[in-house]
Formats: structure tokens, C-alpha cells, sequence
């Protein structure tokens, strides 16, 4: 959850697919934004819908009464929606998943929904800007949530929103300036809703500009590690890749270990009882026997 440590009680998450989003840190900090900024990486992936979730929580100072927390998102540099938080709203989320707009020629309202749309990369330098209806290359697959105290100002009618452009997503290799950008955001078809209300009341900024900005950079798994967002993977060395020594050490381990003769440990012979006859007349004996036999002398002489 993208939080900033100078302004409490603000949080912003980006759910994808219903899930929350995974972040993580921008390796080069934000020291480039201010420190009302926090900037995180997330995973996108072709065709998946997401959502931009913004709630204010009790820690939050409302130390001017009667104001607003105005959050304003914008998706590949053009502003898609904007919520109107009070007091009483406090620990409600509000969900942000797509544009409103009104069907061409008529008086129906649809919602299409934000999803990640695959980038292709062309040969073609021009023109500077993706099509009429987008930020500058910049801006593609990013998510933008600036975060505003406003109070109500004189009524007004509410104006329609442009129209978005959905394009091909097509942008020259040479305008990207390196960066891995996998993903830009389309809108789908639309499912009807409820008109919004004609009129409303003009915000007025109480400080000018944002007191807190959330920026998520939305790339595929592999533009993460590309970027050295998220790790790589650790792959085996192709045995190509190896030095003459290693490959032929690598060729000879199996042989070695066939050629190498298998001993096996045999139990240790039986003892056997073996007999010593001993000619001298003196005695024989039995090795392991546990008594010794004597021979009587016979005399031959009859005497």
C-alpha cells in the first residue's frame, strides 16, 4: 500500500484483476519528485483490468474545516476521473475502475473499464505524441493519483468528458529512450450506467497545487526485471558457454564415475576347525577348542 510518510491517513492502492497490486520501491528513490511523492512499480499484464482504490483514513488532518480531499487520477497522462472525499467519508474506500462517458448522439452513460493493452515498438519516429487522445510517451504506463484539499465553489453545469482514444499502441523503439515499457491502458466497450447529475459545484484548490502525489509504474514481469525492478532469474549456463577445461571436466565426470569399480564389503570368512597333529609325539592340539587331548602311549614290546 502506497503510503507517504508526511501526510498521514492518505493511502492509494491499484487492485488488478480484484487483487491488490504487489508493489515495489523505485530504485532511484524520490528525491527527483519531492517528498510528497511516493513512487512504486507494479506488475501488468495484457489484457487485465484494473482499478485505482483511494481512501482517507482517521489519521488524516483536517485541520480546515468544511474542505475536501480531492483526488484526481490520471492514466497515461490524461485525467479519467476525480473523487470528492469529506469528514464523513473517513475509512470508506472509494474505487476508481474506469471512465464514464456518454454514447455519441445519444443520452446513455456508459463506464468502460481500464485494462493493461500490450505496447508494439515501430520504426517510425513520428509523431511525438502517441495519438490526440494521449499523454506524451512519458507518460505511457504510468498511474497518477494527485491528491488536492478543495472547497465548493459556484455552481456549474458538469461538463462531458473528452473523448479517449483507443489506439493500437503503437510507438517508435527511439522515443521510448530505453525505458521498458510493456504496457499502455485501453478501455473496454462500456456497460450502461446511471446518467451522472447535470449540475454540480466548481472545486476550488486551497493550496494551488497537490499536497500529495502517488505515482505507479506499470510494467510486464519481464520489463521488472529488465529495469532490475524485481530479480532475474538464475538459468544454467549453456555448456557451449563454458571454458575448454570446464566442458571436458563436465564430459569425463559421468565416465569416471561408470569406470570406477564397485567394492563390495564381503562378511568375514568362517572360522574353521582345524587340527595340528604334531609328529614329535609330543601333544597335537585343536586350535580352537577349548580343551587340550593327550595320546596314551601303547608299548609294542609285550613285555
Amino acid at each position: 500500500m502506497a503510503v507517504i510518510d508526511r501526510v498521514p491517513g492518505i493511502e492509494v492502492v491499484v487492485k488488478v484483476k480484484g487483487s491488490t497490486a504487489a508493489e515495489h520501491d523505485d530504485p532511484e528513490g524520490n528525491d527527483s519528485y519531492g517528498p510528497d511523492t511516493v513512487t512504486k512499480y507494479i506488475e501488468s499484464v495484457d489484457g487485465a483490468e484494473f482499478s485505482v482504490v483511494t481512501e482517507v483514513k482517521a489519521e488524516y488532518d483536517w485541520n480546515q474545516p468544511n474542505h475536501y480531499v480531492s483526488h484526481y487520477v490520471h492514466v497515461d497522462g490524461i485525467c479519467m476521473r476525480n473523487t470528492r472525499l469529506s469528514q464523513q467519508d473517513v475509512s470508506l474506500p472509494y474505487e476508481v475502475d474506469g471512465r464514464k462517458e456518454r454514447q455519441p448522439g445519444a443520452e446513455d452513460w456508459v463506464l468502460r473499464k481500464f485494462k493493461f493493452a500490450p505496447v508494439t515498438t515501430v520504426d517510425n519516429s513520428d509523431p511525438l505524441r502517441i495519438d490526440s487522445g494521449r499523454g506524451t510517451t512519458s507518460d505511457l504506463g504510468t498511474i497518477v493519483v494527485k491528491v488536492y484539499r478543495t472547497i465548493e465553489g459556484e455552481l456549474i453545469t458538469s461538463h462531458e468528458p473528452e473523448e479517449y482514444k483507443t489506439s493500437s499502441l503503437q510507438i517508435s523503439e527511439k522515443l521510448l529512450k530505453g525505458r521498458s515499457v510493456s504496457h499502455g491502458t485501453a478501455l473496454s466497450e462500456g456497460e450502461a450506467i446511471r446518467a451522472p447529475y447535470n449540475l454540480d459545484r466548481k472545486l476550488i484548490f486551497i493550496d494551488g497545487k497537490p499536497f500529495a502525489k502517488f505515482r505507479f509504474i506499470y510494467r510486464s514481469r519481464d520489463a521488472l526485471r529488465t529495469e532490475m525492478i524485481i530479480p532475474r532469474m538464475i538459468t544454467p549456463e549453456p555448456l557451449n558457454a563454458l571454458s575448454t577445461s570446464n566442458s571436458q571436466r563436465l564430459a569425463r565426470s559421468p565416465l569416471d564415475t561408470k569406470t570406477k569399480p564397485r567394492v563390495k564389503l564381503e562378511p568375514s570368512l568362517k572360522r574353521e576347525r582345524v587340527e595340528t597333529i604334531d609328529l614329535t609325539g609330543d601333544e597335537f592340539e585343536s586350535q580352537d577348542a577349548k580343551r587340550t587331548r593327550r595320546l596314551t602311549p601303547i608299548d609294542l614290546t609285550g613285555s
